[in-house]
């Protein structure tokens, strides 16, 4: 798997996620959801892209490493 795919991989993960937390609003709308929501939820999507940040800079410099062992 390349970085890219992961990347795509995980972008997906995390919408699709969150597209199924928000549905379940309808029918969970207590004060442990909004905790559930505080200490799990809430905390993934900067995660996530502190993690793809983190990917696209690493493949920048496998890039530079390729370009430079030429």
């Amino acid at each position: 798997m390349s970085l890219q795919s992961g990347r795509l991989m995980l972008q997906d993960a995390l919408k699709e996620l969150l597209t199924s937390w928000a549905a379940t609003e309808d029918e969970w709308r207590d004060s442990k959801r909004r905790q559930f929501r505080d200490d799990h939820v809430a905390p993934l999507e900067p995660t996530v892209n502190m993690a793809i940040d983190a990917g696209e800079h690493l493949a920048k410099l496998i890039a530079k490493a390729k370009h430079d062992c030429e």
